[in-house]
């Protein structure tokens, strides 16, 4: 099997009966996987931050898949094009935690699982797999051939 890391602030969709699709070491950051089992393809989109708008450093425009607001959009745009359906995807989600010291307003991991879940259920789309929030880091695994999930919290499936 060939794996595929993919990273934060990236997404990647494919059809490859082989690949596997990792999201390692999720904290804050939530992982989203996308799969269509009609046409057996896959897709996930890791986003660190919820919203555009919450940071003003130069070129932020540039990258779309870092924030929520901008990602999930583009994502479900891209998975679309790929051909995949709309009413036979599969969603799950897993990240979100709370990283030491992120309290209150600054709960970026919470904010992050809260305009997940908004923007999937503002495209009709239901959730059929999550694990979010908490204090660990967590490892997303989705097999292509079949969509299957597995999610491991340091070195333990959960």
């Amino acid at each position: 099997m060939k794996k595929t890391i993919v990273d934060v602030a990236e997404m990647q969709i494919s059809s490859t009966g082989d690949e596997i699709f990792i999201a390692p070491s999720l904290g804050s950051c939530v992982a989203i996987s996308l799969y269509d089992p009609g046409i057996c393809a896959g897709g996930l989109l890791i986003f660190m931050l919820p919203k555009m708008a919450d940071v003003s450093f130069p070129g932020a425009d540039q990258f779309t898949f870092m924030f929520g607001d901008t990602g999930i959009p583009a994502f479900l745009k891209a998975a679309q094009a790929y051909g995949m359906i709309k009413e036979r995807l599969q969603v799950s989600l897993a990240g979100g935690g709370q990283i030491v010291g992120q309290n209150g307003s600054f709960n970026i991991g919470q904010r992050n699982c809260h305009i997940a879940k908004e923007f999937i259920a503002a495209a009709g789309l239901d959730i059929q797999d999550q694990n979010l929030g908490g204090i660990f880091n967590r490892t997303l695994q989705m097999t292509l051939a079949d969509g299957k999930i597995q999610i491991s919290n340091a070195g333990q499936k959960v």
